[in-house]
């Protein structure tokens, strides 16, 4: 397992002097910077020598990914977002964006959770081009209201039917929702990509205090035979992420 960092470029430096495997970054960044800010990006990368190798924030903010009349405007969207992806060499794009692919006032929400596994299947088909992974994430209930459980994502993950969709599991999400433990192992199947920051509603890096905790996620990771990576998401400064790289190199490698 490689264990990475969820920002952008002003970090990596000192999130490879650390240790840390890679950097995860901003997909809806990347795909609307100007493609002179791009190349600058990817030369920034490479002389620093970190790969990219998720991403996450896959939509906008303002997309309306439900209105048929916009459809076209979403698959170019994901099409550049992609593609530019593919030229950092990503190999997991993260589909959160909860506010965007939440049910809209007035919407029947099965009818919507259907369409965003439609949605979903057809980013997977597009990702497949490149040989990205698509990971829906579980998100807490304060931040959507499709995708929240494991058991939810899982059923979306069903539901697109296509080989690279999987769902990501977010250990901080996961804490807030009060999902049971057990529930872990129905992630088996399609689980490829972790998020993780401390057990505690500050969304920090984890730290010695929260070792029984941590501990506890590595141990449901391993029951399922986990095989992917690990990115942390949260706040942070040098000095926590140097604290948290032990930690997480401990339990999770």
């Amino acid at each position: 397992m490689k264990i990475g960092v969820c920002c952008g470029k002003n970090n990596a430096e000192t999130v490879k002097s650390i240790g840390y495997d890679y950097i995860e970054e901003n997909l809806t960044h990347l795909a609307t910077i100007s493609d002179s800010e791009f190349s600058e990006l990817c030369e920034k990368y490479k002389s620093i020598g970190i790969p990219v190798y998720s991403t996450n924030c896959f939509f906008p903010g303002n997309l309306d990914i439900y209105d048929e009349e916009k459809a076209q405007e979403v698959t170019s969207y994901v099409e550049k977002a992609l593609s530019r992806a593919n030229a950092l060499d990503v190999k997991v794009c993260v589909l959160g964006s909860g506010k965007v692919r939440a049910v809209p006032e007035g919407a029947d929400p099965n009818v919507i959770k259907d369409k965003f596994a439609a949605l979903s299947a057809k980013i997977g088909r597009i990702a497949s081009k490149y040989g990205i992974s698509i990971a829906i994430e579980a998100l807490r209930y304060e931040e959507t209201n499709v995708g929240n459980t494991v058991r939810d994502v899982v059923e979306l993950a069903e539901k697109a039917n296509e080989e690279n969709v999987g769902i990501l599991v977010d250990f901080f999400h996961f804490f807030c929702n009060k999902e049971p433990y057990g529930d872990l192992t129905l992630a088996k199947k399609y689980l490829i990509h972790t998020h993780i920051a401390r057990p505690n509603a500050d969304r920090r890096m984890p730290t010695e205090e929260d070792v029984p905790t941590v501990k506890k996620w590595a141990e449901l990771l391993s029951d399922i035979e986990y095989s992917g990576n690990i990115s942390l998401e949260g706040g942070f400064d040098a000095n926590s992420l140097a604290l948290t790289y032990p930690i997480i190199k401990k339990y999770f490698i």
